[in-house]
């Protein structure tokens, strides 16, 4: 009897062992699925690897495809944070001390980018513009935008009265906008 239970019992206890062999390093991302690899050896990645909670083989290939554009779009980015949102992929992370956050879709396609930056990122121009043209004014904030293919540059300015937007679109700047400071006096 105990032959037999011991036999009953092992295979079941290794199938266990197999299957617990998952990796979440694996994954950069904060997702349900996880992926797990089969004690024997194949050079096909996709028939050695289970996806346990998504159930398909196109989730395994939408991690690769992002994690290559990904790659391909921001090769020197550090502390990377992954997660996802419906079908698609938000990573936020560190490129040339700059904070950023992009959105892929399942595919691997970069949807856009934005960068926190500050005034030493300006292009020489841009901050020469700046300078001589709205003098009175200071930088609020900085943000480089990369959306459907077009590199954008958003800087917004202030003053005590109001408030400047400038973009420019692939080096071209736009018109700027200028928006008046609503400000409340109070009545003693």
């Amino acid at each position: 009897m105990k032959h037999l239970l011991i036999l009953i019992i092992t295979p079941i206890i290794f199938s266990w062992h197999c299957y617990a062999q998952t990796s979440h390093s694996q994954l950069p991302f904060t997702a349900d699925a996880f992926v797990t690899k089969p004690l024997h050896g194949s050079n096909d990645f996709f028939n050695s690897t289970i996806i346990a909670n998504d159930n398909s083989r196109s989730m395994a290939t939408s991690y690769i495809r992002v994690m290559q554009s990904f790659d391909f779009h921001f090769e020197n980015a550090t502390n990377q944070s992954w997660s996802r949102h419906k079908k698609n992929f938000i990573v936020h992370f560190t490129i040339d001390g700059k904070k950023t956050n992009a959105v892929f879709n399942k595919k691997g396609k970069l949807l856009y980018s934005l960068s926190n930056c500050s005034e030493k990122d300006l292009p020489d121009a841009s901050r020469t513009l700046i300078n001589t043209t709205y003098g009175d004014y200071k930088i609020f904030c900085v943000t480089e935008a990369c959306y459907r293919g077009e590199n954008r540059l958003v800087v917004v300015l202030e003053d005590e009265k109001s408030i400047v937007y400038l973009l420019w679109k692939n080096g071209k700047l736009q018109e700027p906008m200028k928006c008046e400071k609503v400000i409340n006096e109070s009545e003693d």
